[in-house]
């Protein structure tokens, strides 16, 4: 309503496996009204660098694969 928008959304990324993300999100949503419940969501940050280097251009698929390897393509240390 300040930036005078018609619509916004708000995206939360996170890792896909991260093990507390929809239960926050949930509990977010559950204090809006439902007529807005709509324009909270979750991507996996995987899945949005999946997107991005399928879309963008070769100069940004180069940042965003080197992303991916960086912070996304580790074991799990048990």
């Amino acid at each position: 309503m300040v930036e005078g928008l018609k619509d916004s959304y708000s995206v939360v990324l996170s890792p896909k496996e991260h093990p507390s993300t929809e239960k926050e999100i949930k509990s977010v949503t559950e204090y809006l009204k439902p007529e807005y419940a709509y324009k909270l969501s979750t991507v996996s940050l995987e899945d949005f660098m999946d997107a991005m280097i399928q879309y963008l251009s070769e100069y940004y698929t180069l940042v965003y694969e080197r992303f991916r390897r960086r912070y996304l393509e580790f074991r799990k240390v048990e």
